[in-house]
C-alpha cells in the first residue's frame, strides 16, 4: 500500500487526476450530508471520476469495533449494476466472516406458499434466478450467506425495514452514477437508503459513460465478466 500526502487547494481535482493514472477504483470515506447524502466533496468526486468509486459511510453513532461486521445486507435485483455490491460483500464475508443476507424485493404479491408458511425463500422463477446468481458469486468467494425474498412496492423502504429487522452492521449496495445537466444522479433507491439507514453503508458506484462519447466502453465492460462456478449453490433460508 502506498501513502502520499499532498498540500492542495482542490482535493476533488487531485483525486480525479490521480484516478486517471490506471487505477481500477477509488475508495473514499463519506460523512452525512445535510440532505442525507454523501456530502458535497464525495458527490463532486462521483460526478467527475471516470472509474468506479467505493464510498464508505459509517453510522452517526458507532458502537463496537470498526469494521467488525457480524451481519450484512446486500440487496439484489438481477441487474448488472447490482453485481459489484455482491462481489465486495462476498470479499468482506470471506475475510472476516460476516454473515450476509441477500435480499430480493419483489413487487409481485405474496403467493400461496409464502402466505401459508410464512416462508421467505424464493418460489417464483425470477426470484430464484436472481438469488441463484447471487449465491453462485458468494459461493465462489467463500462467503457466509443466506437468501430472502420480501414483497413491497418500495424497495428502499423494504431494504431499511430488513436492515432493522436483521440488525445488520453493514449494508452493501451498488449502482450507476450519472450526471444530468451538471448534477449527480444516483437513481432513486440508493439516495433513499442513505436517508433511512444509519449503519455502515458501502456503495459501489460505476460511472455511466456518456452516450455521445463513442470512445468510452459501455457499462457492462466496466464491470467484471461472469466467471464459471461449480455445482449449484444451496440457498440457506
Amino acid at each position: 500500500m502506498h501513502h502520499e500526502h499532498r498540500n492542495i487547494d482542490n482535493p476533488v481535482e487531485a483525486i480525479v487526476e490521480e484516478a486517471m493514472l490506471h487505477y481500477d477504483a477509488v475508495v473514499i470515506g463519506a460523512g452525512h450530508g445535510l440532505d442525507g447524502g454523501f456530502g458535497p466533496l464525495v458527490e463532486d468526486v462521483l460526478s467527475r471520476c471516470p472509474i468506479p468509486v467505493v464510498v464508505v459511510r459509517p453510522p452517526r453513532r458507532s458502537s463496537g469495533l470498526p469494521w467488525a461486521f457480524a451481519r450484512g445486507l446486500v440487496p439484489v435485483n438481477g441487474a448488472l449494476s447490482s453485481r459489484p455490491a455482491q462481489e465486495v460483500a462476498g470479499y468482506i464475508s470471506s475475510r472476516i466472516g460476516t454473515r450476509l443476507s441477500f435480499l430480493h424485493v419483489s413487487a409481485e404479491p405474496v403467493n400461496v406458499v409464502e402466505s401459508v408458511l410464512g416462508d421467505h425463500s424464493p418460489h417464483d422463477r425470477q426470484a430464484r434466478n436472481i438469488l441463484h446468481e447471487a449465491a453462485a458469486l458468494a459461493t465462489t468467494a467463500g462467503a457466509n450467506f443466506s437468501a430472502i425474498v420480501e414483497h413491497a412496492d418500495n424497495p428502499a423502504g423494504q431494504i431499511a425495514a430488513s436492515a432493522d429487522e436483521l440488525d445488520v452492521d453493514v449494508v452493501v449496495v451498488s449502482g450507476r452514477s450519472r450526471t444530468n445537466a451538471g448534477r449527480l444522479s444516483l437513481g432513486q433507491t440508493i439516495p433513499a437508503v442513505l436517508r433511512s439507514i444509519d449503519c455502515t453503508i458501502v456503495a459501489v458506484l460505476v460511472p455511466e459513460p456518456s452516450v455521445t462519447d463513442a470512445t468510452e466502453a459501455p457499462v457492462a465492460e466496466l464491470l467484471p465478466a461472469d466467471e464459471p462456478v461449480g455445482p449449484d449453490p444451496v440457498l440457506v433460508p
